[in-house]
């Protein structure tokens, strides 16, 4: 019989050697499966399931319902154009229309409106008078070095400030010299005319405060115009509050856009957030209006407190995404294990019968070292 073998083997080409050589392909391909314990025990069946349904609660409850993870966002900043509408009066009866008030403190993004205005007629340079601004106790307090460049000055000290050189009469509030202004700032409206652009998710979807052209003042449910006194009791605040030295106030318009939705008039909610900055040190600045009189140059002083509107523009679009829906499907899947975990971590080493148990549950082999 050998012998036959051996012969048929000879008989046999390269390849059917080859080929009858190579390791079964049952044994290659085998598959491994994990084998399963059915453990006859309510109390390990309950705490796997309560696990179990408190995970799917999460999954659906929060990550679904709640927080939306099976939407792809796109964060983007826009830009924005401030127009200052009103014509408020003082409490001098004096108008102080946006032409009067509304002037450049030299700042792009943010706007200013003055509720309180202090200003110097007449100014006239090289006059000497009492500076407010160089206070003293006696005339050595006004000495050459406090005195500037005004090298020829006498020291004097009129009234707990230095007698300079400069533009008089010098801006001192209180003084009949320098007029108060106390300006009626709710009738201001600001008109945000803001523009953001989605590039990732809605290939250069354009949205706008200012699609039909003109304000639309709150609570218009399209609402972009806001009174001074709608900024401030977003922000907690009240006129009376910041009218003395001014304030610093961020205003953040907000889109918030579903890019499912198919109609751009329902496609996204425009949101204003505003919030104080500074109140503590306030916010004034001063310019100066020049012109002659017989001859003589001279100038008005205004200084203006007041609210500087700080603006940002940003939106916020999502869409539903089949690669997000499967990626919370994976990670809910993985999440699932943990009820095994604890289950398990139950089974071995909290129950009375956790010794029986793990005879069940983990089969050891002989040592064949």
């Amino acid at each position: 019989r050998n012998a036959m073998a051996m012969e048929e083997r000879r008989n046999q080409s390269l390849f059917q050697r080859w080929w009858h050589s190579l390791p079964d392909a049952d044994q290659v391909f085998s598959y491994d499966t994990v084998k399963e314990v059915r453990i006859l025990d309510s109390r390990l069946g309950l705490i796997y399931y309560t696990v179990f349904f408190a995970i799917v609660a999460y999954i659906v409850l929060f990550v679904f319902l709640i927080n939306k993870q099976y939407l792809e966002q796109e964060k983007t900043t826009g830009w924005i154009v401030t127009s200052v509408l009103g014509n408020p009066l003082s409490d001098k009866k004096i108008p102080f229309d946006v032409y009067d008030a509304v002037t450049n403190p030299g700042e792009l993004g943010a706007v200013f409106l003055p509720t309180r205005i202090l200003v110097t007629r007449g100014q006239e340079p090289n006059k000497r008078c009492a500076f407010p601004l160089s206070p003293c106790q006696t005339a050595e307090d006004c000495s050459m070095g406090a005195m500037g460049e005004d090298k020829v000055a006498t020291p004097t000290c009129d009234n707990g400030m230095c007698v300079k050189l400069g533009w008089c009469p010098a801006e001192q509030e209180g003084a009949a010299t320098t007029e108060q202004h106390l300006i009626d700032a709710n009738q201001y409206s600001l008109w945000f005319k803001a523009k953001a652009y989605f590039h990732k998710l809605a290939d250069g979807l354009e949205i706008s405060t200012t699609r039909n052209g003109r304000p639309m003042h709150y609570p218009n449910a399209s609402a972009n115009t806001y009174t001074l006194e709608d900024l401030l009791r977003f922000a907690n605040l009240h006129l009376d509050d910041v009218r003395e030295n001014g304030a610093v106030v961020q205003a953040n318009v907000i889109f918030a856009c579903d890019l499912d939705e198919k109609n751009e008039d329902e496609q996204c909610q425009t949101e204003l957030n505003t919030a104080l900055v500074d109140a503590t040190s306030g916010f004034n600045y001063r310019f100066n209006h020049y012109y002659y009189e017989d001859g003589t140059r001279k100038r008005d002083a205004y200084r203006m407190y007041g609210v500087r509107v700080v603006t940002e523009a940003a939106a916020l679009g999502a869409i539903t995404s089949v690669g997000q829906i499967i990626l919370q499907i994976s990670s809910a899947l993985a999440l699932l294990g943990v009820a095994t975990m604890v289950a398990d971590f139950f089974l071995q080493s909290v129950v009375p019968e956790r010794n029986h148990y793990k005879m069940q549950k983990v089969l050891e082999t002989e040592d064949f070292n």
